[in-house]
């Protein structure tokens, strides 16, 4: 079962290694500071958290809702779509979790932690009420750039992808014509042993 960490949450190395992150270093570092100190004074809030995983452990379940984004603090998690593995996240701030609760909209993967590991999270849908409307803001436009650069990332893929597909279909095309010319070439001299066999 995951379990939280709170303690090192508010420590001054672990608050300078998440400025560094993804999406937070947009932050000044008083800004940052000012959201982990609202997540302290009023827990109830439950804005940011630090969870530690054991390996097998689900860190997002596909289907089902939540407002919750992660950056690897350490571990490697696997993503799993039914039972396939379509990507890992390994680096210290590497993000995941955050199309899906930006868009309030059920998790379309699986996330498991392969072992043991810590992730940083953020609330997402705190960002409304944030007092603090640099801070929203900067999450937001940071959050935006993220799904930006991941969808040029997947078109340069599929592009990828679609020149793979092409070449292997101009080399089936031309095995084929290889194929039918030696085809035709046996049919040639099948027929030309048929007609010896006649005249003998």
């Amino acid at each position: 079962m995951p379990v939280e960490i709170q303690g090192e949450l508010f420590k001054q190395k672990t608050i300078e290694l998440i400025h560094k992150f993804k999406i937070l270093h947009d932050l000044s570092m008083d800004e940052l500071v000012s959201l982990m100190e609202t997540a302290r004074n009023d827990y109830k809030a439950k804005i940011v958290k630090l969870v530690q995983y054991e390996p097998g452990e689900a860190v997002i379940r596909e289907g089902e809702y939540d407002s919750w984004m992660f950056w690897v603090l350490r571990g490697k998690y696997l993503v799993k779509k039914g039972d396939v593995g379509i990507a890992e996240f390994q680096t210290p701030g590497d993000v995941f979790g955050e199309m899906s609760a930006l868009e309030v909209d059920t998790r379309s993967a699986t996330v498991i932690s392969e072992d043991q590991g810590v992730c940083f999270s953020m609330d997402l849908s705190i960002l409304n009420n944030l007092k603090n409307n640099s801070i929203r803001l900067k999450i937001q436009e940071g959050i935006q750039r993220l799904k930006s650069e991941r969808l040029a990332l997947t078109t340069e893929k599929l592009a990828t992808e679609k020149q793979k597909v092409a070449e292997q279909q101009k080399e089936i095309q031309q095995e084929k014509k290889r194929l039918e010319a030696k085809e035709l070439e046996l049919e040639k001299r099948e027929q030309l042993l048929v007609e010896r066999e006649h005249k003998r």
